[in-house]
């Protein structure tokens, strides 16, 4: 499955794969508000329509929000990130790797 959601308000967009027994929710230019709460719904429909594994990968953001922050914190709060859990997030980029720390400390 391949897919990608174009979100009307933001400047951020999602895209959608799978393999296996994951789908991966790629979070693509800025990280607002709505591109979370689209992250959300994404993660929340993949889990009741029986994915095992979700992946939120943002290694691919432009840039961020305060907004996107605060929401990207609350999304780790209702999901939060470890060992056994169904949802684990990723940053392969230093903008990603910002966001999550940032929204870490948001959260904590």
């Amino acid at each position: 499955m391949e897919g990608r959601i174009l979100l009307g308000g933001s400047e951020g967009e999602l895209r959608l794969t799978s393999a296996a027994d994951t789908i991966t929710i790629e979070a693509h230019g800025t990280l607002d508000a709505a591109t979370v709460a689209a992250m959300a719904g994404a993660a929340a429909g993949a889990l009741e329509n029986g994915w095992d594994r979700v992946h939120i990968d943002l290694g691919h953001i432009t840039g961020h929000t305060d907004d996107g922050l605060d929401a990207l914190a609350d999304l780790q709060g209702r999901y939060p990130p470890g060992a056994g859990r169904r949802i684990a997030y990723r940053a392969s980029s230093d903008t990603g790797q910002e966001a999550l720390l940032a929204a870490y400390s948001r959260a904590g």
